[in-house]
């Protein structure tokens, strides 16, 4: 045994080594023979893929219209009793630019609504054509949805797409975190 790992089990007031197991809401998940837990055995962990859609909202009123694109999107996630970690990006040409407000649509699972705003970290937001629609935009997981609202910081006034180009371009967007989920 090192001697951080002594000064580690002092500290938690024993001699024994190994981990004695893990609690998810009051459930303990035992490690196994070889000292490890293991959550994604539990019922506690899932992961898996999911498709996103970029998508037009609108002010209340007002009718939005969809944009059109192609591209590859990568989506994983996580998802830990009720947190859940999802990281993204999608890579996409878009033919028309749609009426509206982006919106990432179809996350894997409704967010709280206890919670009002889950951050996501922005790693990337790029236009081929170089228009930068703010000097800093950031993403969240608003309420009880199941979407990733696209804002900028002056003002948290929603990524308009009118401020798109009008004919097709590249839009790169990426971003990771957590969020909690109903």
């Amino acid at each position: 045994m090192s001697f951080y790992e002594l000064l580690f089990l002092k500290k938690l007031g024993s001699e024994k080594s190994g981990i004695q197991g893990v609690k998810i809401n009051g459930t303990e998940i035992p490690p196994d023979a070889n000292n490890k837990v293991n959550i994604s055995t539990s019922s506690f962990f899932t992961s898996g893929t999911f498709v996103p859609n970029l998508i037009c909202t609108a002010e209340t009123g007002s009718t939005p219209t969809q944009p059109t694109y192609t591209g590859v999107s990568s989506w994983f996630y996580y998802l830990i009793d009720n947190l859940c970690y999802i990281s993204f990006l999608m890579n996409l040409t878009v033919t028309s630019k749609g009426v509206g407000y982006y919106v990432i649509n179809s996350l894997p699972f409704t967010s709280s609504s206890d919670v009002p705003e889950m951050g996501i970290t922005l790693t990337e937001f790029n236009l081929s054509d170089g228009v930068l629609y703010s000097p800093t935009i950031t993403m969240f997981v608003p309420a009880g949805t199941s979407t990733v609202q696209i804002e900028n910081l002056n003002g948290r006034v929603q990524v308009d797409a009118s401020l798109a180009p009008d004919n097709e371009f590249n839009l790169v967007i990426g971003g990771s975190g957590f969020y909690i989920t109903s």
